[in-house]
């Protein structure tokens, strides 16, 4: 039998040898990707399309690099963490340039990539979004590193299917040709704010791999104007010669790289400073709307609201046919999933876990009825027979509207009144809250069914009951069970009496403007979470 130091120093050794073990695989390493698996890693940004359409297009320029071939690619790489992207988490080293993207949300395995970069011969860290910011500082500082400078742009957006409507017309005299030779590289370097040291060959390199545009002189054949696409896939250096200024010829090239972009089946993006005025108002007139919203933390109360703005249809419907045939549900659907879209985008960014799954068993309702609503099947069918019948409803619906809109104007008034005062008894107000809400709803549901059992009979009734029972079915499980009409807890309250407008301030607006308010307070109280805002 073994003696207990004999033992003792058994154990001692194997727990050596597994803790040397585990350090020797966990030990994390740099890993260059096979080329053969970059469509692997693009492909994983389609998801949640098109929030990640950035880190697709990154990979998928370089892959057509790769596909063109040349000496042009032995200047860049890409890199992984112990040849792991399951997270798409990656960077590709381009000479001076650095480029960052994960899908990981803590952007640790990203923290951990930069960590063991070499950075001894200076990096540009280029077009890397906003939410990467903390890390990229915090390897930064880690490594005693000096920042040379620090320039913010914001991404601006073209759809193609806008950019397929642009009027593209050509003055007399000039013409729209790709640039190709050296002079045009010399004279774009050399009127390029941002010029330095080996941007004359990043230029060239442009010019020769990507898709780019010049407007020329037909006479003198003189580069007028011009604009690329830089690696990352977003427009730049977008320049005019200082002679020919203000005659729209800005407009011009970006009109014209748009449509080439969208010959490519791509939307168009493009980086602009906040200072740079000029460029700002040229591409809101052709349509480009700010994304950064999407990119960074944009975590406000109003950006909930802009979410909502893509359900505007269906909140304010004054009555609850808002459809009447496919056709009209074939227009409505698009806005209707956008917004859902939105919606788990913010979310998955602003949230924390727990406050994420608190949101989405509160709205998992609404998402499920707009999933059917703009789905071929047997849900859309029965809803399109009985829409023309509903649209005879309507003011019976605007007389049930009345009560709810009501309550819900009384609690947004009560909160705006509350801001700042920090005597509020803010235990009493939501209970009351929660008590007029759960009680106007159902008194909603029971005064919509009997307006749509009068007009369009009972098989109607049941409809618009189950229908709206699904879009607060999570609502009333989780605030309202013991709110029941008839009850103390509901007094004041009838069922053929009053309720709301259609569908105007249901679960949509109630979930986005008023529930989730209040639940990310409660949550805040039991979780002293923080909002961060970048």
């Amino acid at each position: 039998m073994m003696n207990p130091s004999s033992l003792q120093k058994t154990i001692s050794n194997r727990l050596s040898l597994i803790i040397t073990l585990f350090m020797t695989v966990n030990e994390d390493n740099l890993v260059e990707l096979h080329t053969h698996l970059w469509p692997v890693l693009r492909d994983k940004f389609i998801s949640n399309w098109p929030e990640n359409q950035m880190g697709y297009m990154l990979v998928d320029d370089y892959i057509k690099w790769i596909e063109k071939g040349g000496n042009y690619t032995k200047y860049f790489k890409l890199i992984t963490l112990n040849g792991d992207i399951s997270d798409g988490t990656f960077v590709i080293v381009d000479r001076y340039q650095l480029f960052i993207y994960t899908l990981d949300e803590s952007n640790q395995r990203l923290k951990r990539l930069l960590q063991l970069l070499d950075w001894t011969k200076g990096i540009i860290v280029s077009s890397f979004l906003k939410k990467f910011k903390p890390v990229v500082m915090e390897v930064i500082k880690s490594l005693g590193l000096e920042i040379e400078y620090d320039s913010e742009t914001f991404i601006h957006h073209l759809p193609k299917f806008k950019a397929a409507d642009l009027d593209l017309t050509i003055p007399d005299g000039l013409k729209l040709r790709p640039m190709s030779s050296w002079t045009h590289v010399e004279k774009a370097n050399t009127a390029w704010p941002y010029k330095h040291d080996g941007s004359l060959f990043y230029l060239k390199r442009l010019i020769d791999l990507n898709p780019n545009i010049g407007l020329f002189d037909k006479n003198t054949d003189e580069l007028i104007a011009w604009c690329f696409r830089f690696q990352s896939g977003v427009l730049g250096a977008l320049q005019v010669d200082d002679r020919f200024l203000k005659r729209g010829y800005g407009t011009l090239v970006t009109k014209a790289m748009c449509k080439i972009q969208c010959d490519l089946g791509q939307d168009t993006f493009a980086l602009i400073a906040d200072t740079n005025i000029v460029s700002k108002n040229t591409f809101k007139k052709l349509g480009f709307e700010i994304i950064v919203n999407c990119f960074a933390e944009q975590c406000g109360q109003e950006e909930l609201a802009k979410c909502a703005s893509s359900l505007e249809k269906l909140q304010s419907s004054s009555d609850l046919s808002i459809a009447k045939s496919k056709e009209e549900l074939d227009i409505l659907c698009p806005d209707l999933n956008q917004g859902l879209h939105c919606i788990r985008s913010y979310t998955r960014r602003c949230m924390t876990l727990t406050q994420r799954d608190h949101f989405n068993k509160l709205y998992h309702g609404t998402a499920a009825v707009i999933k059917d609503l703009c789905n071929v099947g047997k849900y859309q069918d029965e809803f399109l027979q009985h829409s023309p019948c509903l649209d005879r409803v309507r003011n019976s619906y605007e007389i049930c509207a009345r009560q709810y809109q009501n309550t819900m104007a009384l609690i947004s008034q009560g909160r705006s009144s509350d801001v700042g005062d920090q005597t509020h008894n803010d235990t009493r107000n939501e209970a009351d809250d929660v008590r007029n809400i759960c009680c106007s709803f159902r008194q909603y549901l029971d005064c919509s069914q009997h307006a749509a059992r009068r007009e369009c009979g009972e098989s109607t009734g049941r409809f618009i009951r189950d229908f709206l029972d699904r879009m607060g079915n999570s609502l009333i499980k989780m605030y309202c069970t013991e709110y029941q009409l008839g009850t103390e807890k509901c007094y004041g309250y009838s069922s053929k009496g009053v309720v709301v407008k259609s569908i105007e301030n249901l679960t949509v607006i109630f979930s986005l403007e008023k529930f989730t308010y209040d639940n990310s307070m409660l949550i805040k109280k039991q979780d002293k979470y923080h909002y961060y805002y970048y």
